[in-house]
Formats: structure tokens, C-alpha cells, sequence
């Protein structure tokens, strides 16, 4: 369902180890073949049931768009890794919506099947809807509109955001200016000859016998 979790085990193992992954696949897949990227995600989305699939198909077959499933147990293509089945995706979906040729390729069995040219629009992807009488899913009554409504949801998701983690404050950020003054002060008199060591101790308590020290330094520079 809408808001399930990328599946990691098993798409690492073809690939695609998160969704940004995933999603750069069809990304670069869809636009060297023309085709809208975001349909063939919204369409996958729709025909895995947000990769959680529970229908014929199974996961591990990386077929993301139920390409040869026909119901009554058949599983449909399988594909060697997550990229050859994405790309078989976008190649069937060119074959209908154009009569160019394939700039990869063609790992998508059913290619020839298709009547090329016959779908030019998501909403004529069932073919119920076009008046070609073709399309990805047959009778596919509302298939094209639902795909489309699907990117239309996944458009209004807001990303989620990281909390922003506040930078670390130093405890040295807050020792007043006038301090600072007087400890470089002290450091150009001599009266401090570990600057490094005191610095680290700005911030921090000292002993009754270190204030000592410092002050009889002071002192016995006076005198000199």
C-alpha cells in the first residue's frame, strides 16, 4: 500500500539498493527512449502494488509492470536484474505509444506483439478507453485514468525531511568577550605559558592553587 517500504533485501540483490536508485533507473532508462519517466514509476507503482506485489508475479522476477501476467497463476517475464526489467517496461510502453525504433536493445519479449503507434495516451492505455481498440490492459476499463491519478498523489507527497541537527556548541562559544580580552592579555604579558592548555580550561572551574599560580606570576613580574 501507498506509504510501504522499499524493499531492499531483495532489489539490492538486482541493483537497486534504495529508491533513489530505483528511481534514477527509470529516469535514465525512460528519457533514452522518450517516454515520460514518471508514468512508467506511477505505472509500476499501480501493477506491484508499491513493490509489495502479493499477486502472480513475484518480486524476484523484476518484472515491475505485470508484463505477460494474464491471470490465473501465470507469473509473467522474468528479468535478470532490476534494470532489464525496467527497461523492458519502458520499451513496451514505447512500442504503443510510438512507431520509432528502440535506442537500446530490446529485452522486452513482447515487443512485436504490440501494434506500434496504437496508444499515444495514458488514458487510452486500456483499451476499453481507445478508440483503437488496443491497449496495455485489456478491456482495462479506467486503466490509463488510474495511472495517472496514482502520479497525481505521488506529486502532492511532500519528501520527508531529516531533522536538522543543530551544530554542536562549543564550550568556548560562550565565554564573554571580556575574558577572552584578559586571557590573550595575560598570554602577551607571559603570565601564561601554556596558552593551549588554559585555553581548553576557559570554560571550566579552576583550583583555589592554579588561580594562585597565576596571580603570584603576575606578581612576581611586577617586581621584577
Amino acid at each position: 500500500a501507498y506509504g510501504s517500504t522499499y524493499p531492499a533485501e531483495v532489489l539490492t540483490q538486482g541493483g537497486a539498493p534504495d529508491i533513489e536508485t530505483f528511481a534514477q533507473m527509470y529516469y535514465e532508462e525512460a528519457t533514452a527512449e522518450g517516454v515520460r519517466p514518471e508514468v512508467a514509476f506511477a505505472q509500476a507503482m499501480k501493477e506491484t502494488g508499491w513493490l509489495q506485489y502479493g499477486g502472480d508475479m513475484q518480486i524476484t522476477q523484476y518484472n515491475f509492470a505485470g508484463i505477460g501476467t494474464t491471470g490465473g497463476g501465470v507469473p509473467g517475464n522474468s528479468y535478470p536484474d532490476v534494470r532489464t526489467g525496467i527497461r523492458a517496461q519502458i520499451q513496451h510502453l514505447k512500442a504503443y505509444a510510438s512507431k520509432k525504433a528502440l535506442v537500446n536493445p530490446c529485452v522486452d519479449p513482447r515487443f512485436h506483439l504490440v501494434t506500434r503507434g496504437s496508444t499515444p495516451y495514458v488514458e487510452w492505455l486500456g483499451a476499453a478507453d481507445n478508440p483503437n481498440g488496443k491497449g496495455w490492459a485489456v478491456p482495462g476499463k479506467g486503466y490509463g485514468k488510474s495511472v495517472l491519478e496514482l502520479l497525481d498523489a505521488i506529486k502532492a507527497t511532500k519528501p520527508t525531511q531529516k531533522p536538522q541537527v543543530p551544530p554542536e556548541e562549543k564550550p568556548e562559544d560562550n565565554i564573554p568577550k571580556w575574558q577572552k580580552e584578559g586571557f590573550n592579555a595575560l598570554v602577551e604579558a607571559g603570565a601564561i605559558n601554556t596558552p593551549e592548555y588554559w585555553e581548553k580550561k576557559l570554560a571550566q572551574l579552576i583550583t583555589v592553587g592554579e588561580a594562585l599560580g597565576i596571580i603570584g606570576r603576575i606578581y612576581g613580574m611586577l617586581n621584577k
